[in-house]
């Protein structure tokens, strides 16, 4: 097995200009037990883990998410947002809108149409860097364009993603004793259509050239 994974790498060094890259992300034990404890839909247990993180391990958290976006609940993306703003303000929106984006497309596939209430929560979880969003950037189209089209891409990259299961755990039905469902995975291709044409419909109405008067006069408004 170990020559087996030695002759790998090597061709992956080989190949690096074809764009093949080997993982270098160490994670330690209590790291591996909370995203354990996240595949696993025991939300509650995996969310105290990652609030009592050290630095170094919200280090490694990062690392793992930028790595694998396919393996974990968009919804951490989200919760890690302000951690990632405290050293790059910019990768926290994207981590932010992404894990929306995803987590949007989750809970629209639960047959218990409440668990969309979740989405009116995230916003709370990501304070500074929605701060940051409309006290900074809100202007800036340019950036909004941006980072929106990467949410799009990355949503298209990694195709193979864990099962939108989790989201309904969070739906009312799950209270009164019954099983959170899903719809039948044939719906999921729409259901994604949908999501990613509400963002483009929003890239779309930032390319009007009016669009920048609009964001500053509703800037103003806010801040009044």
């Amino acid at each position: 097995m170990k020559g087996k994974i030695y002759i790998a790498t090597a061709l992956c060094l080989l190949m690096l200009s074809a764009g093949c890259v080997v993982s270098q992300t160490k994670i330690s034990p209590n790291v591996k037990k909370m995203i354990s404890l996240a595949q696993d839909n025991q939300a509650s247990t995996a969310i105290d883990m990652f609030k009592a993180f050290t630095p170094e391990e919200y280090t490694e958290f990062e690392s793992y998410l930028d790595e694998n976006p396919d393996k974990i609940s968009p919804f951490y993306y989200i919760a890690m947002a302000d951690k990632v703003f405290e050293h790059d303000k910019d990768k926290a929106v994207f981590y932010y809108y992404f894990g929306k984006l995803r987590a949007t497309e989750d809970v629209m596939m639960c047959k218990d149409t409440s668990a969309r209430g979740q989405l009116g929560m995230y916003p709370m979880v990501a304070v500074n860097t929605l701060t940051y969003v409309r006290d900074v950037k809100m202007e800036d189209t340019q950036y909004f364009i941006d980072f929106m089209q990467k949410t799009l891409d990355w949503d298209n990259k990694y195709t193979k993603r864990v099962s939108p299961i989790w989201a309904c755990y969070h739906g009312a039905l799950v209270f009164t004793g019954k099983k959170p469902e899903l719809l039948p995975d044939s719906e999921f291709p729409n259901v994604q259509k949908t999501v990613q044409g509400m963002v483009q419909k929003a890239i779309d109405a930032r390319k009007d050239p009016t669009f920048a008067e609009k964001a500053k006069a509703l800037k103003k408004l806010l801040n009044n």
